[in-house]
């Protein structure tokens, strides 16, 4: 049975006999405004003193000073939003280029918290081994959860069954699956084994984020891709676990 190897590396992972595979991935979503912000008021600070020193009015030197602040600030959001869409573009490519079948077997990768905090979370993530599965074990290890990503959704699936009181969230990229037929059946199968535990899906094909209920019998949240750290924080406050 495929769980029973995978299911062994998950008790050596948590014995310590399995090295973690921790990614050094800075994956969340800069704040550009407040690097806006705080750029362009050190140019403003420094024309001000240059144009002072120059010889100009006050009422000259504060509005070149003005002047310089908005050209930096609309520059550094510049920058900061062609990095956001980098990252994007990155997961989206990765995401097609593994289009394709992978052996299940080549991924079982476990993200150990990177912080201390009091109620740390035991987070099963099933999806291909891209950008965006990298960017969510990441994100949740520096928030202080324990992550399992697994690219073998029976695995990960029967792990959770198979032990689970010791799981708190599955998030599952229903892209992932062999088809969304089998993804959605293994999902109401799951949901009808382990009904406590909550569901957060990903989809490429999703046009927004949705948190109504006319999903349940498969997940509570779904959440459209890429996902970052701000708009997975939400999907976690939606299924009532805090973070």
């Amino acid at each position: 049975m495929k769980f029973s190897n995978l299911s062994r590396k998950l008790e050596q992972t948590k014995a310590g006999k399995l090295t973690r595979d921790t990614l050094d991935w800075q994956s969340s979503q800069p704040n550009v405004a407040l690097a806006g912000v705080v750029g362009s008021v050190a140019v403003a600070l420094i024309t001000l003193t240059a144009v002072l020193l120059a010889g100009l009015s006050i009422l000259e030197s504060l509005l070149i000073a003005w002047g310089a602040q908005m050209i930096s600030f609309i520059g550094i959001l510049a920058m900061g939003y062609r990095r956001v869409r980098r990252q994007e573009y990155a997961c989206h490519n990765e995401d097609k280029a593994f289009g394709g079948s992978c052996d299940p077997s080549d991924v079982w990768r476990s993200y150990g918290r990177l912080t201390s905090i009091s109620c740390p979370l035991q987070i099963a993530v099933f999806g291909r081994d891209t950008v965006q599965s990298r960017i969510i074990g990441t994100d949740l290890a520096g928030l202080g959860h324990d992550v399992h990503h697994s690219t073998d959704s029976d695995a990960i699936l029967n792990s959770i069954c198979d032990q689970p009181e010791t799981w708190d969230l599955l998030i599952f990229d229903l892209d992932s699956g062999p088809c969304l037929d089998t993804s959605v059946d293994d999902l109401m199968d799951f949901r009808q084994a382990c009904p406590h535990i909550p569901i957060i899906l990903l989809s490429s094909t999703a046009k927004k984020d949705d948190f109504s209920c006319h999903r349940k019998s498969i997940g509570d949240v779904t959440l459209y891709k890429p996902v970052f750290r701000n708009r997975l924080l939400e999907g976690l406050d939606n299924v009532g676990l805090d973070t």
